[in-house]
């Protein structure tokens, strides 16, 4: 089988697309037109054709998801490339970790029957390239393993839309972590990143959102007497600076919102 047509099948499955009848003009749309469906076919393509390219993202066609792999196609003339290498993700911006000057905000939802009903979620394409081992650990030890992984995905995803730099890292380099008490926080690289995670889901319905606020710095105190009175102490000034009242505003927002969403899927 060539690499056309392994392309060609895995296209064709994904997208439910008669294989056929798929030329270079085939849009991507449908089940392969979201960020979802790209990362699906995205990792059928690393464990079959061991491509690894960012571009799979963005392109709009069959003919142009050939010309960006290399892959030469009886329906475009593509030349085929040599080697294809693994495509190194971008680093994280410093911003992103110091929750930079203003607000950022990522919201996803996605429907939970839209993640792949699996035998084996460690051995499975999609969840052992998406997801990392304590992510499917944990999920599988949930009472609904399906929507744990979907609620999940929509944390990586609220996370790619915080900042340009994580737009496109890979999904494993983001890992949903959870304290002792079980309070859900994200971390890029293994390194914390200062925001607040919520994550919820019905039987239908999976969401998450992720908030990353300003240091808020205090108001000036009352300015300290020169030479106060041996009963009178000084002052000190406030030292320390919060973001939290930030955070709680907006993330009361994004809360609202989301189950205004919420209610109108389901009605």
């Amino acid at each position: 089988m060539t690499a056309e047509d392994t392309l060609r099948e895995i296209v064709s499955t994904l997208g439910k697309l008669d294989p056929v009848q798929l030329t270079a003009e085939t849009r991507l749309t449908g089940a392969l037109g979201s960020s979802f469906g790209r990362a699906r076919l995205d990792a059928n393509v690393r464990s079959r054709l061991g491509f690894n390219n960012p571009g799979i993202y963005s392109v709009a066609t069959f003919g142009e998801l050939c010309a960006v792999l290399g892959v030469k196609s009886s329906a475009n003339g593509a030349a085929p490339a040599a080697a294809v290498p693994p495509t190194v993700s971008p680093a994280p911006s410093a911003e992103v970790f110091a929750a930079g000057s203003g607000i950022g905000i990522g919201v996803d939802v996605e429907s939970v029957k839209a993640m792949p009903d699996v035998v084996d979620h460690w051995e499975d394409d999609f969840y052992k390239t998406t997801f990392t081992s304590r992510e499917i650990a944990y999920a599988l030890l949930q009472t609904s393993p399906q929507a744990s992984f979907a609620a999940m995905w929509c944390a990586k995803e609220a996370v790619h839309k915080i900042d340009a730099s994580l737009a496109r890292i890979d999904w494993q380099r983001i890992e949903v972590i959870r304290d002792a008490n079980g309070k859900p926080g994200i971390t890029v690289d293994g390194r914390r990143v200062d925001g607040a995670l919520s994550l919820s889901h019905t039987d239908e319905i999976a969401f998450a959102a992720f908030v990353v606020a300003p240091v808020v710095a205090p108001k000036p105190g009352p300015a300290v007497p020169a030479d106060p009175a041996p009963h009178q102490p000084a002052l000190q000034p406030p030292v320390h600076t919060s973001r939290i009242p930030v955070i709680v505003s907006v993330f009361a927002l994004v809360a609202s919102l989301a189950a205004l969403a919420l209610s109108l899927i389901h009605y």
